[in-house]
C-alpha cells in the first residue's frame, strides 16, 4: 500500500506542477513579448483605421470642391449664354429698324426718281 500512496502523492504532485508551469505559462505570454504584440496589434489596428478614415475625410472634401467647381462653371456657362440671347435679341432688333429704314429710303429714292422722270 505504500507503493499506491507514493505514486498517488507522486501524481498530485505532478499535477500540481503541470499546472503551476501552465500557470506560468500564461503569464510568461502577458509578461514577456505577448503584451507587446498584442499592443502593437492594437496601435496598427488604429493606425489603419485612422489612415483609412483620413483618406475618405480628403476624398469627401476633394469630390465637394469639384462639384462646387461645377457648378461655378455651369453658372459661368448659363450667364454667358443668357448674355449671348440678350445680344442677339437687340441686333435683331437692330436690324428691324435698319431694314425699316432701308425700305423707306427705297421708297423716298424711286419718289424722288418719279419726280425728276416727270421734270425731264
Amino acid at each position: 500500500m505504500i507503493n499506491g500512496n507514493v505514486l498517488g502523492d507522486s501524481l498530485n504532485s505532478l499535477m500540481l506542477v503541470t499546472a503551476q508551469v501552465e500557470s506560468e505559462a500564461r503569464n510568461e505570454v502577458w509578461d514577456g513579448w505577448g503584451s507587446v504584440f498584442f499592443v502593437l496589434g492594437i496601435m496598427l489596428i488604429a493606425a489603419m483605421v485612422s489612415v483609412v478614415l483620413i483618406w475618405q475625410i480628403f476624398r469627401t472634401r476633394q469630390a465637394t470642391i469639384e462639384s462646387r467647381a461645377q457648378i461655378a462653371q455651369e453658372e459661368a456657362y448659363r450667364r454667358l449664354a443668357e448674355e449671348a440671347t440678350s445680344v442677339q435679341n437687340r441686333t435683331a432688333a437692330e436690324l428691324a429698324q435698319l431694314t425699316e429704314g432701308m425700305a423707306d429710303l427705297w421708297v423716298r429714292v424711286a419718289t424722288i426718281e418719279r419726280v425728276l422722270r416727270e421734270v425731264e
